[in-house]
């Protein structure tokens, strides 16, 4: 096996409960990489054409790459993969932190997970003891009550987590998966897939050493990819920028261009940008900086309010992304709204980018008179009206409606 992997696969059966590890083949690495390469070929021999993706017969991986776990930046990241449930075709999300790395570390390149169990389960992974436990005293908990419950649990918090909140239980199309209580693997509805499977949880922890080949080689090339990064790609400027204020500061910068998406995408300048951009979330509300491992950038941060209508607020992030489906493209400009909106999507496991879009989409059919209040529950959904769109996104998370 080339070294860099961990150079194994776990396989789980969710219907017998069966667990086996399978070597890595070599080839696999050779000619796909890791990643978003071993996921690819995985779904095109595993899941054909005809294959629902809510059926025990769907595959979700959960891959690794080579560098995942050493000091190469940016080595945090990991992704899933599946058929979507949203799209019907290929379904490949990405996320930050450190559970991939930890994976790498307890001795697994992949996961791979079929079947549907009976019950609520959640998978404990421990370097070789792995195990297919019971979970419905965490089924229908939000994805911080579920982490939290399992540390106690486990009685070891370094255990890595992802979870799906009510909305992936429920199966909704737009559903995430909330890794490490924030860190959202969002796209394509993969917490659908997890909630199909009544697959509450993963909890990882790791003691394995990677091997890389030569390794004051591959330390000349961790410091050549960080002067990189920071002279030719993203410029010191950016990168100072992007760590100030981590990806919010896109906001202002793409609506000066007339790039950021308003009111349902019409136009691309919102004129109260600057109240939700990256220097309104770090002057009053960013809490701590979380850094996903290995990251030059470190853009990673939590906001927090501390008072107010919606004192209490804890979340990571809110990312551009979330800021522009929630706020500019909703013609919200609360910041403080929008943390809490993204927050409640975390909880629940929805994807804040899917979620705004589906409100943005709804808003501009409420305002047209294709959707009416009857439509929505007695719900008066109208541009900039947070109060509605927590209603709705509890709905949606509920599938209530």
């Amino acid at each position: 096996m080339y070294k860099g992997y961990a150079g194994r696969i776990l396989r789980v059966d969710l219907t017998s409960r069966n667990v086996k590890v399978e070597p890595l083949p070599d080839g696999l690495a050779l000619n796909y990489l890791g990643g978003t390469g071993f996921a690819a070929r995985i779904l095109w021999d595993e899941v054909n054409a005809e294959t629902d993706p809510l059926s025990p017969e769907n595959v979700l991986i959960i891959a690794t790459g080579p560098v995942n776990g050493t000091a190469f930046p940016p080595s945090g990241r990991y992704m899933m993969a599946s058929k979507s449930p949203l799209t019907g075709i290929w379904s490949e999300s990405h996320v930050g932190g450190h559970l991939g790395p930890e994976l790498k570390y307890a001795g697994y390149d992949m996961i791979l997970v079929k079947g549907r169990s009976s019950e609520p389960v959640y998978l404990m992974i421990d370097d070789d003891r792995v195990e297919v436990r019971d979970a419905k005293n965490i089924w229908g908990k939000d994805t911080r009550e579920t982490v939290k419950t399992l540390w106690d649990e486990l009685g070891d918090r370094s255990f890595k987590i992802a979870c799906i909140g009510p909305a992936g239980e429920n199966m909704v199309k737009i559903s995430s998966v909330i890794s490490e209580m924030g860190r959202a693997a969002a796209r394509t509805g993969i917490g659908a897939v997890w909630g199909s499977k009544r697959l509450k949880a993963i909890a990882v922890r790791g003691s394995k050493d990677i091997e890389v080949a030569d390794p004051d080689g591959f330390m000349q090339l961790v410091k050549e990819s960080i002067r990189m990064c920071t002279e030719e790609f993203f410029g010191k400027a950016a990168q100072d920028t992007l760590g100030k204020y981590g990806t919010p500061c896109l906001v202002e910068m793409l609506n000066s261009i007339g790039r950021l998406p308003t009111k349902n995408h019409w136009t691309g300048v919102f004129d109260k940008a600057n109240l939700i951009g990256g220097e309104a979330v770090r002057s009053r509300y960013r809490f701590a900086q979380v850094p996903c491992l290995a990251c030059v950038i470190q853009c990673g941060y939590i906001s927090y309010i501390r008072e107010g209508r919606y004192a209490g607020t804890i979340t990571k992030g809110p990312e551009y992304e979330s800021i522009f489906a929630l706020g500019s493209n909703c013609l919200v400009s609360d910041i403080e709204a929008i943390i809490h909106m993204n927050m409640l999507c975390n909880l629940y496991g929805l994807d804040t980018i899917s979620t705004g879009k589906t409100l943005s989409w709804a808003m501009e059919c409420y305002e047209r008179g294709l959707l009416t209040k009857e439509d929505l529950d007695g719900i008066e959904l109208r541009w900039g009206d947070v109060e509605a769109m927590i209603k709705l996104i509890e709905k949606i998370a509920r599938r209530e409606g």
